[in-house]
């Protein structure tokens, strides 16, 4: 029985790709953390103006807008 050396060629083809898969995974958290607080402080800016009162009118302009933030939001949390 002759001593063979394992053919590792699958394994540092798999090793040479991983970290590439790795950064591109990392990539789209940091830019998905990156939309998401873009976002928040103007939905944050929203909701300390409605804490603060406001005529029906301007209420109904800050709800609209704060769901258009809010539905942009989701899709951050979303993108891929």
């Amino acid at each position: 029985m002759k001593n063979r050396i394992p053919d590792f060629t699958p394994l540092l083809i798999l090793a040479a790709i991983a970290p590439g898969v790795a950064d591109a995974r990392t990539a789209t958290a940091a830019e998905r953390a990156a939309c998401e607080a873009r976002i928040q402080p103007r939905l944050d800016a929203i909701d300390s103006k409605m804490r603060a009162g406001y005529t029906a009118s301007e209420g109904e302009r800050l709800k609209e807008r704060r769901r258009k933030l809010e539905a942009e939001r989701a899709k951050c949390k979303l993108a891929r």
